[in-house]
């Protein structure tokens, strides 16, 4: 759905007229369809919108969610079955966590590992790979963040 669609179903006011900090700027309210086309198990909609976020994101200059927006994507991937993309997606949004030093999203990097393993990817080179790294960084910094062994 392009940009200009979204805004007028959901009557967003520019964000700068936002005199209620009720609405998200643009990119906050495409996110939130990308999230939601996972949540009702629609994934290849979640990746079809993908440049248009991009897109977005950067005429906001929404940094915090050009981190977010990969674990999206990663999750897409999982659903999708596409392992090697997925975890590709999971270690963009791994090394952005990491340069905003935010425990919560780095901890989300770990509870997708943990959901590859438990799915049955354990052994896919790709995930093995992530796991590592995130052992090694772990190991590195001052995060008390738990990798779970499989």
């Amino acid at each position: 759905m392009p940009v200009a669609a979204i805004a007028s179903v959901f009557n967003v006011p520019a964000y700068e007229n936002d005199e209620e900090a009720v609405f998200y700027n643009l990119s906050g309210v495409l996110a939130e369809c990308s999230y939601g086309y996972l949540e009702i198990g629609k994934p290849e909609m979640t990746l079809a919108m993908k440049d248009e976020i991009m897109r977005q994101i950067r005429l906001d200059q929404n940094t915090r969610l050009e981190t977010w927006i990969f674990l999206d994507w990663a999750r897409a991937y999982l659903i999708l079955q596409e392992v090697e993309e997925g975890v590709n997606a999971a270690q963009e949004f791994f090394c952005r966590s990491s340069t905003l030093q935010s425990d919560h999203a780095l901890r989300r990097v770990y509870e997708y590992v943990e959901g590859l393993e438990s799915a049955g990817y354990a052994d896919v080179q790709a995930v093995r790979g992530l796991r590592e790294e995130l052992k090694s960084t772990n190991s590195s910094s001052s995060s008390s963040i738990v990798l779970h062994e499989t």
